[in-house]
């Protein structure tokens, strides 16, 4: 079937090209989307995703038989290949 897989909102093929060149230069280096001033970070996403967890808790609370859910902690760093740590002389 062709065009199956188009959007039904109405979009040309092009403004589906606008939009997808908009996107792409929206991103920041490796396809990961930038934070800027007024875009949520770690703290406010992790806020929000407390607020989820509570609500859904409040509405089902016999799916959760241990505890009510937390979202997990931020890390306070992040490493993909993490800094060789120095010994520290003994004396």
């Amino acid at each position: 079937m062709i065009g199956a897989h188009r959007p039904q909102v109405g979009l040309t093929g092009a403004d589906l090209g606008v939009e997808l060149v908009d996107e792409v230069e929206t991103r920041g280096k490796r396809g990961r989307p930038r934070l800027g001033d007024g875009e949520p970070g770690a703290p406010e996403i992790t806020a929000a995703w407390a607020l989820t967890l509570d609500a859904a808790y409040a509405a089902h609370p016999e799916r959760f038989v241990r505890r009510p859910p937390t979202p997990p902690e931020v890390p306070t760093a992040v490493w993909i290949n993490p800094p060789a740590r120095q010994e520290v002389p003994t004396q």
